[in-house]
């Protein structure tokens, strides 16, 4: 008896899983495509990411998805790098809605060709990322270089990529020497429940809402190494995930 009053639960959780997550993929659609006809028309880069923020949130409210800020550090006015672990397709979205518009954001390269997807992101000022061989991290180094120094605050996923696996994966030390070389603090910030609500090998977002943590400001002129500053914001976030370190021998 208690099996099936189990299995029937289940099979209704499942249900209102399936629907929400279509819901949810028919309403990033709808605001999706307003947004890429309002960035083609608007002329400032500043102005559109303030949309692309703004439709960043909304999305968030339509899909019923409330962000909870679960610690009393807020990101400071001045020029930073934010560095927050990746592990679902939402964190580009949740990164977007709560940063300000000053922010680049640096994307593996891959997405610049995704169509549609790719006209957004270089419509918002956005810097892709190469990794392939030395040449094309050299020529990304001064890309991030020429971000931070012209004043821009940066965002990014050392990880690059993520999976269904928890854990905290290597980091790459890009974000962290831009940083170094520009004298600007670097703040952690920690997404907890995006990888549940939708990671890789999942089609469909379930249920469930996002906490965000930002870390104290690790401030870059205070570290001699650029590796001094990626280890301790890995121990920061590696602290508050709770999460295996899957990065132990990172470069």
């Amino acid at each position: 008896m208690q099996y099936k009053k189990l299995l029937k639960k289940l099979n209704l959780l499942y249900f209102l899983n399936t629907i929400y997550g279509l819901y949810s993929w028919l309403v990033l659609t709808f605001v999706f495509l307003i947004l890429l006809v309002l960035l083609i028309i608007l002329p400032y880069k500043k102005i559109r990411r303030k949309l692309t923020s703004l439709a960043a949130r909304v999305f968030l409210f339509l899909s019923g998805t409330s962000i909870d800020f679960i610690s009393k550090h807020r990101l400071p006015d001045e020029q930073c790098v934010v560095v927050a672990n990746h592990s679902s397709y939402l964190d580009g979205i949740i990164l977007k809605a709560i940063l300000p518009a000053k922010f680049t954001f640096l994307i593996k390269a891959e997405m610049s060709e995704v169509p549609l997807i790719g006209l957004m992101l270089k419509l918002i000022g956005s810097e892709f990322v190469k990794r392939e061989n030395s040449l094309e991290k050299n020529r990304t180094m001064r890309h991030l270089f020429k971000s931070a120094n012209s004043g821009d605050s940066l965002a990014v996923f050392p990880e690059g990529t993520f999976s269904q696996q928890p854990g905290l994966k290597r980091f790459h030390s890009g974000a962290f020497a831009a940083a170094k070389k520009a004298n600007i603090p670097v703040i952690p910030v920690v997404i907890i429940g995006a990888r549940k609500k939708l990671s890789s090998g999942m089609w469909l977002p379930i249920m469930g809402n996002i906490s965000i943590n930002i870390c104290d400001p690790i401030k870059a002129a205070e570290f001699e190494k650029t590796k001094d500053i990626l280890n301790i914001s890995r121990k920061l976030m590696l602290n508050i995930l709770d999460e295996p370190d899957l990065g132990k021998n990172n470069e």
